[in-house]
């Protein structure tokens, strides 16, 4: 379900305070906040709960939320059997 369009975008408080400031490494925890047109050619590290992960910011980006580019699971790998039975005769 989308945010309705009277309330605005969402960014958090905290990710705007750090943003003002303009240091060099802005690191986000707010995987929440909407990506704005003012981040555009700027680079950040968003946290997916272990590490922090760059991203840089392109035009194609905004309006989507900073958690959708910093995959917080690991993909799972199929193992093949046949390959453990190989390892195991030699």
């Amino acid at each position: 379900m989308c945010r309705a369009v009277w309330k605005g975008v969402f960014i958090d408080k905290t990710f705007l305070k750090k943003e003002k400031f303009k240091k060099r490494k802005i690191l986000v925890w707010s995987r929440r906040s909407i990506i704005t047109s003012n981040l555009i050619g700027k680079k950040l590290f968003v946290y997916n709960g272990s590490k922090f992960k760059s991203i840089f910011i392109t035009r194609d980006k905004v309006g989507f939320k900073f958690g959708e580019f910093s995959t917080s699971h690991q993909q799972c790998k199929n193992k093949d059997k046949h390959a453990k039975k190989n390892k195991n005769k030699k």
